[in-house]
């Protein structure tokens, strides 16, 4: 962050603030109504922070460091006075002679900043609360949830694992109310399909890493940044516009464009589209890597139901792939449409899944079985439901 928020320009006779400012702004107290440091504090935290340097960047061995060389040109001398927000804090430098001591100033501004206790703890507890939970905190939530997160995290020494086994054990994590509240990111649509169905994305050698890689760069490319997440790829220091920009948050993933790419990549990889086999084929470095479900691989892990059932396939599959049930007359529809093909009793896929199973390696049993398990799948994953998480 020293590097992305130009603090290697930040010198005593110019002193860069975006630093600084998102130090305090972003990362620890928030623009909430109790913070209210100034902008005189923003300047004064500038000036502890010059000097500091980014080294290493594009090596295996990054560091930050202090370095106050140039006849002290990086490093602003003097005390630097913060307002009675801080308490009138005086951040105290030392003297010229002995400056390589100012490192120790960065050691005292965190310090000081993390004297607001209340402050820092909600803000951060807010944080996580909208990312995993919800983004919609009213006063109930403020004073049952956040208030406890942020006593639990001051009394931890800001220990933040307590924090998040609080949060992911309480009653109110599992809720029903908080089950498909959320849009899913591109990330968690393309990398939880591909766990959902227990896709294979690694190549067959596994010492082969210039085609693995290759065959992730595709995903990450080709795939996720089209929706608008390109990992490593962040818009700006405050991150994906979904996970902090009001009033909207998560409905930032969907737009015109976005919601097609989606839909065409759930296609795709259910076989349904982008050529007569579908799926991806990604062949790099001598090697093929073909990420395609297998409808009848994935309905054969229901080990606890029996399959013939379509009541119970449809309901096995609706429990693990939408975050959300649907009403019975919702199943029941798309079990006329899929799985029976429009035949009126439960007996036509019953028949179908026992011809099967009883020959596998019949051409038509096969085919028959494969396509209604496309179609029942492929009817789940265009729900809107399937979009949430």
């Amino acid at each position: 962050m020293m590097f992305y928020l130009n603090n290697q320009a930040n010198t005593a006779s110019s002193p860069d603030e975006n630093f600084a400012r998102e130090l305090m702004e972003l990362f620890t107290l928030g623009k909430e109504p109790l913070s209210q440091y100034t902008q005189a504090d923003v300047v004064a935290a500038a000036q502890v922070l010059t000097g500091w340097r980014v080294t290493g960047l594009n090596t295996t061995n990054v560091a930050t460091v202090f370095d106050p060389s140039n006849n002290y040109s990086k490093h602003k001398t003097g005390p630097k006075q913060f307002s009675s927000f801080f308490n009138n804090t005086v951040i105290q430098n030392p003297t010229p002679t002995n400056l390589a001591n100012g490192a120790l100033e960065l050691d005292a501004l965190i310090d000081m900043i993390f004297t607001k206790t209340q402050v820092v703890s909600e803000y951060i507890c807010r944080r996580l609360y909208r990312y995993f939970v919800y983004y919609d905190i009213d006063a109930n939530i403020e004073a049952n949830i956040i208030t406890p997160l942020a006593q639990t995290f001051v009394a931890n020494n800001w220990n933040i694992l307590p924090v998040l086994k609080q949060l992911f054990k309480s009653e109110h994590f599992f809720d029903v109310a908080n089950r498909g509240v959320f849009i899913k990111s591109p990330f968690d649509l393309i990398i939880g399909s591909l766990r959902n169905f227990n896709l294979n994305y690694n190549v067959a050698v596994q010492t082969n890493y210039q085609a693995q890689y290759q065959v992730w760069g595709y995903f990450n490319d080709s795939i996720c940044s089209p929706m608008e997440q390109r990992m490593g790829t962040i818009p700006n220091v405050s991150g994906w516009n979904a996970f902090y920009q009001t009033p909207a948050y998560h409905e930032y993933w969907i737009n015109t464009n976005t919601i097609q790419k989606r839909f065409s990549y759930l296609d795709r990889v259910l076989g349904t589209g982008n050529g007569s086999g579908g799926g991806y084929s990604l062949a790099y470095n001598s090697l093929t890597t073909v990420i395609k479900i297998d409808p009848i691989a994935y309905v054969q892990q229901f080990t606890t139901i029996n399959i013939g059932d379509p009541n119970a396939l449809i309901a096995e599959c609706v429990k693990y792939l939408l975050p959300v049930e649907i009403s019975l007359t919702k199943r029941n529809e798309i079990k006329l449409q899929t799985l029976l093909y429009q035949q009126v009793t439960d007996g036509y896929w019953t028949v179908a899944w026992a011809n099967y199973t009883s020959a596998p390696t019949n051409t038509n049993y096969l085919n028959l079985v494969k396509a209604r398990l496309v179609s029942l799948l492929y009817t789940i994953m265009q729900l809107a439901e399937y979009q949430l998480m």
